[in-house]
């Protein structure tokens, strides 16, 4: 934002703009909430068959240590939501989409992100399921990221 664009905006507007912008992984403080949206989906041919599994949880942040400590361009770090466990992810985003196949036909979509809108915005977009939200089931955190 330009000095002239500053001087001439709406302060109030600009606050409410600010508040609404998710924040990155590398911007949250010990407590802060991670929310993860967890999709179970089986292909067959390319073509998503029916969802069986439509889960949210909320997590805390703990801590976050970059992969590459020693370089100060690395941009890949591990978000800790316990002290053990966490998942790997660039710290200059706010949300994170991570696959993970278990079996040869079932495969999980897991969605991190710092606001739960978001995460459920990029399942919607990953899946091609609309409504997402309305099917969503609240669990507990399960720790096996």
């Amino acid at each position: 934002m330009t000095d002239l664009e500053f001087a001439t905006c709406n302060l109030e507007k600009l606050n409410e703009i600010s508040s609404l912008s998710p924040k990155k992984f590398y911007e949250l403080t010990y407590g802060d909430p991670i929310y993860c949206v967890q999709i179970d989906i089986r292909p067959a041919l390319g073509i998503v068959l029916p969802l069986r599994k439509l889960t949210k949880c909320k997590m805390t942040f703990r801590q976050m240590t970059l992969e590459e400590p020693h370089n100060p361009k690395g941009r890949k770090a591990r978000i800790y939501v316990t002290d053990r466990h966490g998942f790997i992810a660039d710290k200059n985003v706010s949300s994170y989409i991570r696959y993970k196949r278990i079996y040869h036909d079932e495969i999980f979509v897991q969605v991190y992100g710092t606001t739960l809108e978001e995460c459920i915005f990029k399942a919607e977009k990953t899946s091609g399921v609309p409504n997402l939200e309305d099917k969503l089931k609240w669990i507990e955190p399960l720790y096996t990221i």
